[in-house]
């Protein structure tokens, strides 16, 4: 949160503020998702993973839409990476605290 706070305080394309987000995002995917690969329940990786998949769907449709010049179709696409991914955050979590107990 902090990352992209910093970023969008002031959002210059080509600066160090984003690439250190999105780095830092990169960071946090492949943590959660060796997280999620070291789950015990095979029902709570498969929803995160599905999770994953249908972010990068989301991505790839609002990279398509920007091109397209439908940005605010494309708002909705990056809207959506953020639902679901909190979505799959949850699930990782919840996965997490099962395994534990």
């Amino acid at each position: 949160m902090f990352t992209s706070l910093n970023y969008w305080r002031n959002p210059v394309r080509n600066s160090w503020r984003r690439y250190a987000d999105i780095v830092y995002v990169h960071i946090c995917l492949c943590y959660q998702l060796k997280q999620a690969y070291n789950l015990k329940d095979s029902y709570y990786r498969n929803i995160y993973y599905g999770c994953t998949m249908i972010c990068a769907i989301c991505y790839g449709m609002g990279r398509l839409f920007m091109m397209l010049n439908m940005p605010r179709t494309s708002v909705h696409a990056h809207a959506g990476i953020h639902v679901v991914a909190n979505i799959g955050n949850i699930v990782l979590q919840k996965g997490t605290l099962a395994s534990h107990q």
